[in-house]
């Protein structure tokens, strides 16, 4: 399976355009800084992004992306990890969540996502930590790529949809970004 793993200069340099309050443009979709208590999206309305998912949602054969997520006491910010799985202009994905044992409401929430959307898998364990949580997790996974997120983290809209462009145009064991 391709890992895609963060860590390049363009993910830096759209932080940075965001924090300094610019609209980002993303292979043509407008990635808007976060405001006041909003969190950082797009407009869905934007003719661009609408363009984007339907040609995305068109393709028959997507190659599937396993989303793995190890939580453990992330309440505050979970939301927003999940949000962004919602948010994809790639739709052949899934999402193997496991609960390790955490003793906020985590283990709720998940199971929230995977009544409202049945890409979301919950596994609920005891406590073991992180690298068994993952373990069991890649166990789970059915697709072809394996993608990592942090439950404190957050994806760009179209950033598995780009990573499986990259992986398959470059025939890549993994992309990095």
């Amino acid at each position: 399976p391709v890992t895609f793993a963060p860590d390049c200069a363009k993910a830096s340099e759209a932080a940075a355009a965001l924090k300094m309050g610019e609209a980002l443009l993303l292979e043509n979709l407008r990635y808007y800084p976060e405001e006041e208590g909003k969190p950082v999206g797009i407009d869905k309305e934007d003719p661009a992004y609408k363009q984007a998912k339907e040609e995305n949602e068109k393709r028959q054969i997507m190659e599937l992306i396993s989303v793995i997520i190890p939580i453990y006491n992330v309440e505050p910010y979970l939301h927003r990890a999940l949000d962004s799985l919602l948010t994809q202009t790639y739709a052949g994905w899934e999402a193997i969540l496991v609960d390790d044992g955490s003793p906020d409401a985590c283990g709720a929430i998940a199971d929230e996502y995977a009544l409202r959307d049945s890409r979301f898998k919950v596994i609920h364990k005891v406590n073991e930590g992180v690298s068994k949580a993952r373990n069991i997790a890649m166990a789970e996974a059915r697709g072809k790529y394996l993608l990592f997120l942090d439950p404190d983290d957050f994806f760009h809209p179209q950033l598995m949809e780009l990573c499986v462009e990259v992986a398959e145009k470059e025939a890549a064991d993994m992309v990095t970004f």
